[in-house]
């Protein structure tokens, strides 16, 4: 269930961002692209789950690095997906605080889900 809100939340932000003028176009495709690697992180995330769950193994979703999920900078490390969605709350709280707000709360699930 918390995969399926971080999903709709990801899916509202989309909606947010297609509907907001004022937003150049580079911060656009930025935003498109973090939220392309959030996308690649809950798959790689929910197979490795499920594979785990398969073989009777315990444990969270696993980190990027074991997932191999590679952010758009290349990093491989599982903070910087986080601080890259907490950079881009920051730069958007004064000309786009909706904006903002949805990152927050995609960036609360994120924590939730251990991604």
């Amino acid at each position: 269930m918390p995969r399926e809100k971080l999903r709709i939340l990801l899916q509202q932000l989309h909606e947010e961002l297609d509907g907001t003028d004022g937003v150049e176009e580079k911060d656009r495709e930025l935003l498109r692209t973090l939220t392309g690697d959030i996308d690649r992180a809950l798959a790689a995330g929910s197979t490795e789950s499920g594979a785990a769950a398969a073989s009777g193994e315990t444990g969270g979703a696993g980190t990027s690095s074991e997932t191999g999920v590679t952010g758009a900078s290349g990093d491989e490390d599982e903070g910087s997906l986080l601080e890259r969605v907490d950079g881009e709350i920051k730069r958007f709280e004064g000309t786009h605080p909706t904006l903002s707000a949805r990152l927050g709360r995609v960036l609360d699930q994120l924590s939730k889900l251990g991604i």
